[in-house]
């Protein structure tokens, strides 16, 4: 899988950014704008996403182990979160 070089995107704006099946693993998005964002197959294990703008983002068959959604908005989210 794809793995990033960065691993900070706090606060950036990253809407409808494609992540399908990359390697996002404890990678930090806190209170990043990632609406409608593609992280289909993605593994966000331990991933923080404190605080995101997640509306609509596709997360079908992603990863979640111990990813971090607090205070993240998550209105018409695909897929599970949890």
């Amino acid at each position: 899988s794809m793995g990033l070089l960065r691993s900070e995107f706090n606060s950036t704006n990253i809407d409808n950014a494609t992540f399908e099946n990359a390697g996002l693993g404890r990678i930090t998005f806190q209170y990043a704008k990632l609406r409608h964002a593609n992280f289909r197959n993605a593994d966000l294990t331990r991933a923080d996403f404190t605080g995101a703008y997640l509306d609509g983002a596709d997360f079908t068959g992603a990863t979640v182990k111990d990813a971090v959604f607090d205070g993240a908005s998550l209105s018409g989210v695909i897929g599970s979160t949890h």
